[in-house]
This record gives C-alpha cells, sequence and structure tokens, in this order.
C-alpha cells in the first residue's frame, strides 16, 4: 500500500506552512498563481473540497493571527 500525506496550508510544499503559503493562497485564490492538481490543491484546500474557496484564505489567514488551528 501506498500512502500519501500533505500538510494543511502547505501551498508551497516545502512541508512547514508558513506565511509564504498565505501569499500563494492569496495569488491563487484572484487568480495570479496557479495550483497544481493532486497535493498541491488538497493543502490549498484548507476547507475541504477541490477548488480554492475564500474561506480557505480567511482559515489560513486566522491561522497566523492565532484563532485557528489547523485540521
Amino acid at each position: 500500500a501506498t500512502y500519501t500525506t500533505y500538510l494543511f496550508g502547505d501551498v508551497s510544499q516545502d512541508n512547514k506552512t508558513t506565511p509564504v503559503d498565505y501569499a500563494l493562497l492569496k495569488r491563487a485564490y484572484m487568480g495570479s498563481y496557479n495550483v497544481s492538481e493532486g497535493i498541491q490543491m488538497k493543502s490549498a484546500c484548507v476547507s475541504g473540497g477541490t477548488q480554492i474557496k475564500a474561506i480557505d484564505y480567511v482559515m489560513l489567514k486566522r491561522y497566523f493571527i492565532g484563532t485557528y488551528v489547523l485540521p
């Protein structure tokens, strides 16, 4: 069996969630950054689902200001 793990909010795929990921998610939501399908998209969709939504951006923002814990 093969298992794949991903980190919610890790848009840059560097195995940690940093302010760079926050900026990339914002850019992806606004349409100026393309997120690839698969692991990167799953990481970007913090609220679940298959497409980046405003709630994903808000949840990651709340994570950085300390009012939300990523799953």
